[in-house]
């Protein structure tokens, strides 16, 4: 595999058509030639545990709009009452301390909860499933979800699955699902000079 080094300098005002930018460049320089296709395949479906969702739809608070966002070119993340980074509303994170983990989001909706358990659900895997959202919630969601970690892939799997229905009130169950998939039809190896 061969890295190639893009530089490229945006026109004013272009940010918004940086993913169009990409795919003209890809399919340009390389003569990618793409095309999507539904596939069935295993995944996991994020659904409400039996004893309902408990967690509370967050309030975006005013006086937080009037605060400066932080990112993480500005340093150190701010920290809450117990000393865990405070998220930017619309992110996920992950923390460690005293050998547990904490899954955390800050005012996201579902589907951005499904991203954050497909990379947890996945981790140290091979074949990667998708989560899909099969709540039917629309709101947008806060927590904080703590982990033991053991050190056993197995125990600790099932552990997060309970705590995940215990404390949040959700759960996954596998399930075959059609998915979009990206197919590369053709790809040229070294890209066209400028």
């Amino acid at each position: 595999m061969q890295d190639f080094d893009i530089v490229a300098k945006l026109p004013e005002g272009a940010i918004g058509q940086v993913p169009r930018m990409w795919q003209n460049l890809l399919a340009e320089r390389f003569k990618l030639v793409i095309h999507r296709e539904k596939k069935e395949v295993p995944s996991y479906l994020l659904v409400v545990a039996k004893g309902g969702l408990k967690i509370k739809e967050a309030v975006n608070d005013p006086a937080s709009d009037d605060k400066p966002a932080w990112s993480p070119g500005d340093g150190p993340a701010p920290r809450d009452k117990d000393g865990f980074p405070m998220l930017p509303p619309g992110s996920t994170g992950t923390a460690f301390r005293g050998g547990k983990a904490y899954l955390m989001a800050s005012i996201v909706p579902m589907e951005s909860i499904a991203s954050m358990l497909e990379t947890r659900l996945n981790a140290g895997t091979e074949a990667r499933r998708p989560v899909i959202d099969g709540t039917g919630l629309k709101g947008k969601y806060t927590f904080r979800l703590t982990l033991e970690q053991s050190g056993d892939a197995m125990a600790d799997d099932l552990a997060f699955r309970s705590a995940l229905e215990n404390e949040i009130g959700l759960k996954v169950e596998q399930k075959l699902a059609q998915v979009e998939i990206l197919v590369v039809d053709h790809v040229e190896r070294l890209p066209t000079e400028n």
